[in-house]
């Protein structure tokens, strides 16, 4: 049977396309004469002989594409299956969009009878080339001989193709191996089961609704195909129906605990807060060091704006996991926001909060915040993250130019905020972006798009800023901060750092640190005393996008050694 598929797919004319021709030279090998020995030996069935000449045109041109796909099918006709694998392997990495080679790679697993992988490469041939000719005439029969061998794999043989194929992202192939198993024994729950979770993760949610359904109906005590059934809907983010059927599950398995959070989860998607919050608060009391359950609960409290408790629920999980940054961030976002809203409502707002661990961790929290970012972009903001402290700054996430800095701090940045220039923009990954439209200014929200009302929320931007200009001129008229300007592009010239610190200073006796790039006179974490008040540090690399990496070790060091020259020039050093 394999002998049969793989003469049927090497003798087709795609295999032996024209390549395009290389230039000529005196020294050239005659390509063309080559090229036609070559398809004369094929289709005289002189295999080595074509095979010989295949390979020197591949030697020779190495971007010959019909060269690698005609080796390796006369490699394969010879039962030379180790070499065809190997050519079809590196083929495939050098044209991973050719179908030429994708079929002769095809073509070496079910030459080597390896079934699992032929299936999967004939998969990836009909999902990828689905209006080729070859797709549309073959792959289907091919498939259907590899499926009859599939059948007749052990179970155990099956189950690993499929996680090994859902380990490496091919969760429809791994969907289509775990078929044969179900089908064996449709009513067995194990099956169903396996079958039915790898259709959802593979996006297939009619289908995975079908035999979930069934194996419900055959099972109906079986907690977990129902909770399977029920998480479908969750899936495709059909919330409504998904607390439907949880409602379901919980009212025939209120005991089972395991169920407890993916209930909760789908209930607060669908906007049933308060029956969520109080399954969360059986689920926490139940097991309170369970990291996933208090996150999702301090999003429950996002999702009701109540950001001082989210807080403090974000805080419980960075005890239990410190050093998770999805934790670390969320926590962030909530105290930001929450100190935001107590600002519109007039209360004060701490310098710090509540610590994350005693030790080193609080130390560098407290240098943290002796120091205020000015921009350019959020990289000090992220370094005090990782610090742990979280104050609520204008320039803390947000994005300014040396030149616009200095224009805004002489004028008390009475330029920005205006509402006839502050728009809403969204990034790649849907997050609003708070921007003057003129240039001068733009900031985080960590909102992401549909959690508000457009309208709503750019007023209240408008507002916030308006309290955040105030804090800062507080800031800059009480001296005891340390103010930050990192420069992501091009080092600060020493004239413009002067420029700027006169700018701070018409306000009071203001410290200004600079911070750029290391070049080859400078380390990572030293500073450098530019003037009176005036320090310039530097790190070994700079961040410039959600990727970038963060020096903070050069970071900290810099922090440290600033605070203690302020220290030094006020006589407590």
């Amino acid at each position: 049977m394999a002998q049969d598929i793989l003469q049927e797919s090497v003798a087709r004319p795609r295999v032996v396309t024209t390549p395009a021709r290389p230039v000529r030279t005196s020294d050239t090998p005659d390509v063309e004469s080559l090229r036609e020995r070559a398809l004369a030996a094929q289709q005289e069935e002189r295999w080595a002989q074509a095979l010989d000449h295949w390979h020197a045109l591949r030697l020779h041109d190495p971007d010959m594409l019909v060269a690698w796909a005609s080796e390796c099918a006369m490699l394969q006709l010879l039962g030379r299956l180790e070499d065809a694998h190997a050519v079809a392997e590196e083929a495939a990495r050098l044209y991973p969009d050719s179908i030429d080679i994708a079929a002769q790679r095809m073509n070496v697993a079910i030459a080597e009878e390896k079934w699992l992988p032929a299936f999967q490469r004939a998969s990836d041939i009909q999902t990828n080339f689905r209006e080729h000719v070859f797709v549309r005439n073959d792959i289907p029969g091919i498939l259907r001989r590899i499926e009859a061998e599939l059948a007749l794999l052990p179970d155990e043989q099956l189950l690993n193709g499929a996680r090994e194929a859902a380990e490496a992202g091919a969760l429809l192939e791994a969907a289509g191996i775990l078929r044969f198993f179900y089908e064996r024994d449709p009513k067995n729950a194990a099956r169903v089961i396996e079958y039915g979770r790898a259709l959802r993760d593979a996006g297939a949610y009619d289908e995975a609704d079908t035999v979930l359904a069934h194996g419900l109906s055959d099972h109906p005590d079986n907690a977990e195909i129902a909770a399977h059934y029920a998480e479908v809907p969750a899936s495709r983010r059909d919330w409504a129906e998904a607390a439907r059927r949880w409602r379901e599950v919980l009212a025939r398995h209120p005991d089972v605990v395991s169920l407890w959070l993916l209930a909760a989860v789908a209930l607060r998607e669908a906007r049933h807060h308060d029956e969520a919050g109080k399954l969360f608060e059986r689920a926490v009391a139940r097991d309170p060091e369970n990291v996933e359950i208090r996150a999702h609960h301090a999003v429950l409290a996002e999702r009701q704006d109540d950001w001082a408790t989210a807080a403090r629920r974000w805080d419980v999980a960075a005890r239990l996991r410190p050093d998770d940054p999805h934790i670390r961030n969320s926590r962030g976002d909530a105290i930001w926001k929450d100190a935001a809203a107590r600002l519109e409502r007039g209360e004060a707002v701490a310098p710090g909060e509540t610590p994350l661990a005693a030790g080193d961790a609080q130390d560098l929290k407290a240098v943290a915040l002796h120091f205020e970012g000015l921009g350019d972009n959020c990289e000090f903001g992220i370094v005090q993250r990782q610090f742990g402290a979280e104050p609520i700054g204008l320039f803390r996430f947000a994005a300014v130019s040396a030149q616009t800095l200095v224009e805004l701090l002489d004028e008390e940045f009475d330029r920005l905020g205006d509402s006839a220039h502050i728009g809403l923009e969204l990034t790649e990954g849907g997050e609003y972006l708070i921007r003057d439209t003129r240039g001068l200014y733009h900031m985080h929200s960590f909102v992401q798009k549909g959690a508000a009302d457009e309208p709503k929320f750019l007023r209240q931007q408008v507002t916030r800023i308006g309290y955040l200009k105030r804090k800062i001129v507080e800031d800059l008229r009480e001296g005891r901060k340390i103010f930050v300007y990192k420069s992501s592009l091009s080092g600060i010239e020493d004239e413009m750092a002067r420029r700027m610190h006169a700018a701070l200073e018409r306000y009071g006796p203001n410290m200004l640190l600079i911070v750029q790039k290391a070049g080859k006179n400078q380390t990572g974490g030293s500073v450098r005393l530019l003037a009176d008040r005036i320090m310039v540090g530097y790190v070994n690399t700079l961040y410039d996008g959600p990727d970038s990496p963060i020096d903070f070790d050069s970071w900290r060091v810099i922090l440290q050694l600033a605070l203690r020259q302020k220290q030094a020039s006020l006589g407590k050093g």
